[in-house]
C-alpha cells in the first residue's frame, strides 16, 4: 500500500512539473506577428530570407519587439537563429552606434542581450558583444566576446537554467568556452527571466537596406 501511494505521489509530482513547464516556438510561417508580441516601432515578417520555411522576422531601426511568455520570472533557455549581414557602421560619422540585439528580459524590464556595437575603441565589425542593463552604466556598458562575426545564419542559445550557474551562451551548437560564461557578478542577473527581446539598429540614420533576420525562435522554460 505504501509503495502504491508513493508511486501515485511521484506521478502527480511529475505531472505538475510538466504542466508548469513549457515550450514555445515561432517560425513566422503564417506571415504574421502574433498579437501577444509587443511592437515598439516597426517589425514585419519578410520572405526575402529564411532559415527554415520561407519567412523570417525583420525588426526595423529604432524598433523593439518583445514577447512575455510568463507574468513571473522563471528559468529556461532561449534559442534563436540570426542572419548576420556583416553590417558595419561609420563610428567617426555617427559616434556610438548600437546595432541589432537579441536576448532575454525580466519582469523589471531589464535585458541581457547579444549583438553588435560600434564605437571608437571597439571592434563591432569583427566581434559580437553582450550587454546587460542591470549593470551600472546600462547600455553604455558592454563586453566584447572573442566570437568572430561571419555572414550568414547562426544559431544562438542563452541558457539560464538556475541561479546556481551563470548565464551561458552557445553559438552554432558549439560548447561555450569559459569566457562565454556570464557570472551574476558581471551581469547583475538573478531570479530568471520572463520574456525575450529583439531590437533593430538603434542609432543609425536612415533605413538599413540589409537588416538582420530572425527565425525559428524557441523558448523552453520550467
Amino acid at each position: 500500500m505504501g509503495k502504491k501511494f508513493l508511486a501515485v505521489v511521484f506521478v502527480l509530482i511529475s505531472l505538475a512539473f510538466h504542466l508548469s513547464a513549457g515550450i514555445i516556438e515561432e517560425g513566422f510561417e503564417n506571415g504574421l506577428i502574433a498579437p501577444s508580441w509587443k511592437i515598439e516601432g516597426k517589425a514585419e515578417v519578410s520572405s526575402t530570407l529564411a532559415h527554415s520555411g520561407s519567412k523570417a522576422l525583420v525588426v526595423a531601426e529604432k524598433s523593439v519587439l518583445s514577447f512575455d511568455f510568463s507574468k513571473t520570472n522563471t528559468f529556461g533557455k532561449m534559442t534563436c537563429w540570426v542572419y548576420d549581414n556583416k553590417l558595419k557602421a561609420d563610428w567617426q560619422k555617427d559616434g556610438f552606434v548600437s546595432g541589432p540585439y537579441w536576448g532575454i528580459k525580466n519582469v523589471k524590464g531589464e535585458v541581457f542581450m547579444l549583438g553588435v556595437t560600434f564605437r571608437d575603441h571597439t571592434t563591432g565589425d569583427k566581434l559580437y558583444n553582450w550587454m546587460s542593463t542591470t549593470e551600472l552604466g546600462g547600455e553604455n556598458y558592454i563586453w566584447f566576446m572573442d566570437v568572430k562575426r561571419t555572414e550568414g545564419w547562426h544559431k544562438w542559445e542563452i541558457n539560464y537554467l538556475d541561479d546556481k550557474d551563470s548565464l551561458k551562451v552557445v553559438k552554432d551548437d558549439k560548447e561555450s568556452p569559459s569566457d562565454w560564461t556570464f557570472s551574476r557578478y558581471k551581469t547583475g542577473w538573478k531570479g530568471g527571466f520572463n520574456g525575450i527581446v529583439i531590437r533593430g539598429n538603434k542609432q543609425l540614420s536612415g533605413e538599413i537596406k540589409e537588416p538582420f533576420y530572425f527565425d525559428d525562435i524557441k523558448i523552453e522554460y520550467k
